[in-house]
């Protein structure tokens, strides 16, 4: 829980000043929070989501390899099924959508913000 304190923060702050290369930085970080924390739902929507927004950069170098082992990982906790189904979701988000989203999963596990 300690590692997810401050993310609800940085996601509103880098909101709030539209700066979107930071806000995605942020949710590839905690998409890998989330699946070293046992939270495979919502690191799958969430992955999803990057993948699909226009406003993320493009994956490269150690981010790429680490988003793509933890995405392996993913589809093997979830099974193919569940992994298409929720990362299907996260690409349907806008990224204002898949914003909220990652809030309202930081307040459900009663991170503070």
């Amino acid at each position: 829980p300690a590692a997810l304190s401050r993310y609800a923060q940085l996601i509103t702050y880098w909101q709030q000043t539209g700066a979107w290369t930071q806000l995605w930085i942020t949710i590839r970080s905690l998409i890998e929070a989330l699946q070293q924390r046992g939270q495979p739902e919502p690191a799958t929507v969430l992955f999803g989501a990057l993948t699909a927004s226009p406003n993320a950069s493009p994956l490269a170098g150690a981010d790429a390899t680490r988003l793509a082992r933890a995405a392996d990982d993913l589809a093997a906790r979830l099974g193919p099924a569940e992994f298409a189904a929720l990362l299907a979701e996260g690409k349907a988000m806008g990224d204002d959508s898949a914003l909220s989203y990652a809030l309202q999963v930081l307040s459900a596990a009663n991170v503070p913000g």
